[in-house]
């Protein structure tokens, strides 16, 4: 390594410049663009507010259907299941309730 080499203080590339005001520029133009940027803006806040009104009905209803489709489904199985218990096992149950009524009655004499 050489020791003569003295690093420099300061970097080859300079301070950075803001070009809105570099050579005695005014900012007219830019308040222009800040008006276009906020017409963007409102435009870009419109065009999200609307798809969010319509695609969260529509989340809800391709997720919500087949919910209720297949509960629906269920619960018409249960109905079904339930009922054929009634009708097949009616008088079997009946029969062991009046067996159980008949045995603790009669264990009490």
């Amino acid at each position: 390594m050489n020791a003569s080499v003295a690093l420099e203080s300061r970097s080859p590339i300079g301070p950075a410049k803001s070009w809105s005001r570099a050579a005695g520029k005014g900012t007219a133009g830019g308040a222009g663009r800040r008006a276009l940027r906020r017409i963007v803006g409102l435009l870009d806040d419109a065009v999200f507010l609307l798809l969010a009104v319509l695609l969260i009905p529509a989340a809800i209803l391709l997720v919500g259907t087949p919910v209720a489709l297949s509960v629906g489904v269920l619960l018409e199985i249960g109905q079904g299941v339930f009922l054929g218990l009634l009708t097949t096992a009616a008088p079997v149950i009946v029969a062991i309730t009046a067996a159980l009524f008949l045995a603790r009655y009669l264990s009490r004499r």
